[in-house]
């Protein structure tokens, strides 16, 4: 079942997986072109559930004229700004996540530096 979204105005499953992630997944190579003229760059750009951009998926299934036509519109530079309140919630959970085991990473270093100085004593 398809959704629409409240302000990017595309529509995505429960996977977040928006019409053009499926016409990539099924190869449909010109519907996807089409439906890449009509949609805007965030729907494009926008990630699934599982972090694969439609270009990922026409890349691994070697959709030269999605890929070609993604690339026509949306720029390299860009990078895709979920409005998800539930997706930006995850994604401050996984940088504090990553804060917190890189503190934990510092944190063991600095305690087997400590001990190595304790051990040498």
């Amino acid at each position: 079942m398809l959704t629409k979204t409240d302000k990017k105005n595309f529509w995505k499953n429960y996977n977040y997986e928006t019409m053009l992630h499926l016409a990539c997944k099924a190869n449909m190579e010109e519907f996807a072109v089409s439906l890449i003229s009509k949609m805007n760059i965030n729907a494009i750009a926008q990630p699934d559930g599982e972090g694969l951009t439609a270009l990922d998926i026409a890349t691994k299934n070697g959709l030269i004229l999605v890929i070609n036509a993604i690339n026509e519109r949306v720029p390299s530079s860009y990078v895709y700004q979920p409005d998800n309140e539930l997706i930006k919630l995850v994604e401050r959970k996984k940088v504090e996540c990553e804060e917190d085991s890189s503190e934990d990473s510092n944190n063991d270093s600095e305690e087997d530096s400590n001990k190595d100085s304790e051990d040498s004593n």
